[in-house]
C-alpha cells in the first residue's frame, strides 16, 4: 500500500501552478478510507501493530521517524529544520501499558549539536492530556518512570527554539508486566540486504523476511516468545509470488511438536492452546520463500474488546453529554450481544441497552448520552458499560468529572486588570488579556512568580477560568480568588499544563471572589507567561 501511495504522489501535472505538487483528489477522504480499510484488514488477520514514531517536524531525505524505534542505534531520524518551542517526537505504544526505562538518544558523531537543547519528557494515555516525567538539556535523555506509570504515548517536547536540526538515533520505551508478548525472529537462510528476520514478526504486513537464497530442506524460520503463552492459532502470510512449503512446529517445555504445515499465501494453523515458547517454519525446500508475517492468536485474547476515551471527561450538571463506546470483534469470529450502561441513581442514560452485531475484524461505535442531575455532587464519577455475549461479559468504564453549570458571559471582559510585570521592551500590557481580542496579548517578565489579577467588580460565584496561551505558557500555575486583593485562596492548581487553551474548573460550590488571580508557578519556556486572553465564567 505504501508503495502505491509513493507512486501516486510522484504524479505531476506539467502546467503551473499544479506542477509543484501531486494531484489532490479526495484528500483526507479517500486516503482515510484506504487507511481504515487497511486497519480492518489487519484486525481481521489479528495483526497487532508494533510501536510507531511520529513528529511534527519535517524529514531530511529518507531519514524517516520510523528509524527512531527500529532498535538500531546506527540508523536515525533527521529533521529538515530546527525545532521550535512545541516541536516534538512521539512514540505510540499501540495501547496503554505500564512503562519503565525510557531513553531518547539524539545527535550523532558528525552532527553532535543536532538535538533538542531544552526539552520535557512527557506521557499520556489518550494523546491529549500529558504529564511530565522530567526535563533535560542533554543530547541523551534517560529516565525511569515511577512504578505504576501507565501510558500509550510518550513524547519529548522542545521547550525552546534551537539553531540546530534534530537527529534521533533511538527513542526506546520499556514496557513492564502486562500480557504483551514480543516475538524475536532468527533462522536460516540469512535475510537479504534491506530485509531482516524481524520483519516477519513486526506487525506490518507490508514488510517481509526475504532470504538471500531459496531455503533448503531443513532450514527454519524461528520466532521465540518473550515468555511462554498459550497459543490457539498461528496464521502464516506469504506473498503469492514466493510461497514456500513448510512444516509448523511449536516448542513446549524445550521440545518441538509438529502442529501442521503451510503451502499457500494465507494459512491458519490450529495449535490447540499449547503453552508455546517458540514457533518455527521448517522449510521443505525446492522453491523461493518469503514471510510477510507470523500472526499468533493467543488463547487469552478476548473475543470482543470495549474501548472509550481513556482520559477523564467533563460533564456539566443537568446537561447531556455524548460518549462513544467502540465494540471491536476479535480475530476469530463475529460477535453479537447487548451493551448495557449503568449510570448512578438520578442520572439519565440514553440508550441504557443497545443490541450489537459486529463482524470479525470490524468495530461498531455506540453513542450514549449521559446527563447528571442538576444537583449532582461535583466529583469524579465512573460509569461502567458491559457487553454480554452468551456467557461472556466484557466491560469498560466511562471516567467522568462532574462540573458546575456556567454562564456564557465572560465576566472578565474589559474589567480592570493589573499584572506583576510586563515583558521588558514591549507594550504587551495586562489590559490586552481581557480585551476580547485573541490577536493581542499580555506578556510578563521572565519570572516564575509573575501574576495577572482581574477585578470582577463584586463578589462572584465562580465556575471556570479559560486561559488562551501564546507560545510562552505556564506549565504550572494556580487560580486564586480574593474578596479584598490582599488575602488569597487557591481555588485550583495546574501542574502539567501543555499550552494552547486551558479550561480550569473551580469545583467547589462555595468558590466566591471579587478578584481572580492567575499566579505563576513554573514557566514552560525561557520567556515569561503570555496570555492572549483570560476569561472568567460564573457558576449558575
Amino acid at each position: 500500500m505504501s508503495a502505491l501511495v509513493t507512486q501516486a504522489k510522484a504524479i505531476r501535472d506539467s502546467r503551473a501552478p499544479h506542477n509543484g505538487t501531486y494531484p489532490r483528489i479526495g484528500e483526507r477522504v479517500v486516503d482515510e478510507l484506504i487507511a481504515e480499510t487497511g486497519r480492518v484488514h489487519d484486525r481481521w488477520l489479528g495483526v497487532t501493530p508494533g510501536r510507531t514514531a511520529t513528529t511534527n517536524l519535517g524529514t531530511y531525505q529518507d531519514n524517516v521517524p520510523a528509524r527512531m524505534v527500529d532498535g538500531d542505534v546506527n540508523t536515525f531520524y533527521w529533521s529538515d529544520g530546527a525545532p521550535g518551542a512545541g516541536s516534538e517526537i512521539r512514540v505510540d505504544l499501540g495501547s496503554a501499558v505500564s512503562i519503565g526505562a525510557i531513553a531518547v538518544l539524539m545527535g550523532k558523531a558528525s552532527s553532535p549539536n543536532d538535538y533538542i537543547h531544552s526539552g520535557a519528557l512527557e506521557y499520556s494515555v489518550d494523546g491529549s492530556r500529558w504529564a511530565e516525567l522530567t526535563r533535560s538539556t542533554a543530547a541523551e535523555v534517560r529516565f525511569t518512570a515511577p512504578a505504576g506509570t501507565t501510558a500509550r504515548y510518550v513524547r519529548y517536547r522542545s521547550l525552546t527554539a534551537s539553531d540546530f536540526w534534530l537527529v534521533v538515533r533511538e527513542f526506546s520505551v520499556e514496557t513492564v508486566g502486562g500480557t504483551t508478548t514480543t516475538l524475536t525472529a532468527s533462522g536460516t537462510p540469512a535475510p537479504a540486504t534491506g530485509s531482516s528476520y524481524q520483519r516477519a514478526v513486526d506487525g506490518n504486513v507490508e514488510t517481509a523476511y526475504v532470504p538471500t537464497t531459496p531455503p533448503s530442506a531443513g532450514n527454519a524460520l524461528v520466532a521465540t516468545l518473550s515468555a511462554p503463552r498459550a497459543l490457539a492459532r498461528l496464521t502464516v502470510l506469504q506473498p503469492s509470488s514466493t510461497v514456500g512449503a513448510a512444516d509448523v512446529d511449536v516448542q513446549v517445555g524445550g521440545a518441538w511438536h509438529r502442529v501442521g504445515s503451510v503451502s499457500s499465501a494465507y494459512a491458519e494453523v490450529p495449535v490447540g492452546d499449547l503453552a508455546a515458547e517458540a514457533v518455527r517454519l521448517v522449510w521443505k525446500g525446492g522453491s523461493p520463500a518469503t514471510v510477510a508475517e507470523l500472526v499468533p492468536l493467543w488463547t487469552d485474547t478476548p473475543q470482543v474488546t470495549l474501548r472509550t476515551s481513556e482520559g477523564r471527561t467533563d460533564v456539566v450538571r443537568g446537561t447531556a453529554s455524548s460518549f462513544v463506546i467502540d465494540v471491536a470483534a476479535g480475530q476469530s469470529k463475529d460477535v453479537t450481544g447487548t451493551l448495557r450502561v449503568a449510570p448512578p441513581a438520578g442520572w439519565s442514560a440514553v440508550p441504557v441497552t443497545t443490541p450489537v452485531a459486529v463482524k470479525r475484524g470490524f468495530t461498531q461505535s455506540v453513542t450514549v448520552k449521559l446527563t447528571p442531575p442538576a444537583d449532582a455532587t461535583l466529583a469524579d464519577v465512573d460509569v461502567p458499560a458491559t457487553l454480554t455475549t452468551g456467557d461472556t461479559t466484557s466491560s469498560v468504564v466511562l471516567r467522568l468529572a462532574v462540573r458546575p453549570r456556567t454562564s456564557d458571559t465572560n465576566s472578565a471582559l474589559h474589567r480592570p486588570v493589573v499584572a506583576s510585570s510586563t515583558e521588558p521592551g514591549t507594550s504587551f500590557t495586562a489590559d490586552l488579556a481581557v480585551d476580547g481580542n485573541t490577536g493581542t496579548r499580555w506578556a510578563s517578565g521572565y519570572d516564575d512568580a509573575s501574576w495577572l489579577r482581574i477585578d470582577l467588580g463584586s463578589p462572584t460565584r465562580l465556575g471556570k477560568v479559560v486561559l488562551r496561551w501564546e507560545t510562552a505558557y505556564g506549565s504550572g500555575y494556580q487560580i486564586q480568588v480574593s474578596d479584598d486583593a490582599n488575602t488569597w485562596t487557591t481555588a485550583a492548581e495546574v501542574t502539567n499544563g501543555d499550552g494552547g487553551t486551558d479550561t480550569v474548573w473551580l469545583d467547589t460550590d462555595g468558590t466566591v471572589g471579587r478578584y481572580v488571580r492567575v499566579q505563576g508557578v513554573h514557566r514552560a519556556t525561557q520567556y515569561g507567561y503570555s496570555l492572549f486572553e483570560a476569561e472568567v465564567y460564573p457558576a449558575v
